[in-house]
């Protein structure tokens, strides 16, 4: 009994659906799934304070505690790192590597993540003392 027939390129994964809720002028909470539902996820990630997800303290890691402060060269190493290995937490995720920048209050983060199916897709966040915005997800 054949089955439906592969889309073009292969076999696709399922990485899930979840509720839009990066976005706080988003109130129609639509629906993500493919690579954006994980880039989302990260985000999420990557706004929240470590320990703060109940029932998981190794979860988080907030970049607004970077905004106003006196960030150098090291710090900018530590925070490339620290957001590649947050990414990599996620089970749907093989590898990430991450690059930051760093003007005027707003620190910019893009994500480049390579997921178990072998999709890959870049993120790219503004981040201030007061918000966070997806800028691209590719």
């Amino acid at each position: 009994m054949p089955g439906a027939p592969l889309p073009r390129g292969g076999p696709v994964t399922d990485y899930g659906q979840d509720f839009s809720l990066v976005d706080d002028l988003d109130t129609t909470l639509g629906v993500v799934s493919g690579k954006r539902v994980v880039a989302e996820a990260i985000a999420r990630r990557l706004i929240t304070p470590t320990g703060r997800l109940i029932g998981d303290a190794n979860y988080g890691y907030d970049l607004s505690q970077w905004c106003g402060a006196d960030v150098g060269p090291r710090d900018i190493d530590e925070i490339q790192a620290s957001c590649a290995q947050e990414a990599e937490k996620d089970e749907r995720v093989r590898s990430a590597t991450c690059t930051v920048t760093f003007a005027l209050d707003v620190l910019t983060v893009t994500l480049v993540a390579i997921l178990i199916g072998d999709e890959t897709f870049t993120l790219v966040l503004a981040v201030s003392a007061v918000t966070v915005e997806i800028l691209q997800v590719t």
